[in-house]
Formats: C-alpha cells, sequence, structure tokens
C-alpha cells in the first residue's frame, strides 16, 4: 500500500517537473521568436540589412513562435520540435549571413 502511495507520489512529482519544462520551453521559444522579429524590423527600419535579409529574419521567428506555441499547447511533440528546428536553422542562417554583410560594411582592421 505504502509503496503504491509512494510510486503515485513520484509519478505525481516528475509529471509536474514535465508539465514546468514545457512551460519554460514555450515561453523562451516565444520570447526569442518577438525578439528576432521586433530586431529583424528594426534593423530594416534602420537600413542595415536588405529587405530579403528582413524576410528570412522574420521567417525564421515565425517558425520559432509556431515551434513555441505548439510546445505549450501539445509538449515536445513531433509537430513542436519540427517548427523549433526549422525555425532555429533559418534564425542561424539569418544570424551568418547577418555578420557577413557587416563585415563586408565595416572591414575589421588589425
Amino acid at each position: 500500500m505504502a509503496d503504491d502511495a509512494a510510486k503515485a507520489s513520484l509519478f505525481n512529482a516528475a509529471f509536474a517537473v514535465r508539465q514546468i519544462e514545457i512551460g519554460f520551453a514555450a515561453v523562451s521559444a516565444v520570447l526569442l521568436g518577438l525578439t528576432v522579429l521586433l530586431a529583424s524590423i528594426a534593423l530594416q527600419q534602420a537600413k542595415h540589412c536588405p529587405v530579403w535579409m528582413s524576410l528570412l529574419g522574420s521567417a525564421g521567428a515565425v517558425g520559432v513562435l509556431i515551434g513555441g506555441v505548439a510546445t505549450a499547447a501539445t509538449g515536445f511533440s513531433d509537430i513542436a520540435m519540427a517548427a523549433n528546428m526549422a525555425g532555429s536553422l533559418v534564425l542561424l542562417i539569418w544570424v551568418v549571413l547577418l555578420a557577413v554583410i557587416d563585415l563586408k560594411r565595416r572591414p575589421v582592421e588589425a
């Protein structure tokens, strides 16, 4: 009897930790997506990147936002992971291209 109660208590604790992990992951993804979306718009408005770069950053941000919402709705499901991976890959490409454009614009001098 006590063994069953201990197992149930451990299961409930593990489930609560899992829900907290899902919540943190969802909030993190949504905040990252919103930050990149705003940064992409700000860079375009400041004329620091071409329109296609702003659209690329926005596409990555939307992918991460969708992944965050899917994570919140379904947990770490396949669709949430696919959206997060695709969005993160696009954001990685966006950051590298921004660095290349910035280096071409302002070369590093030794």
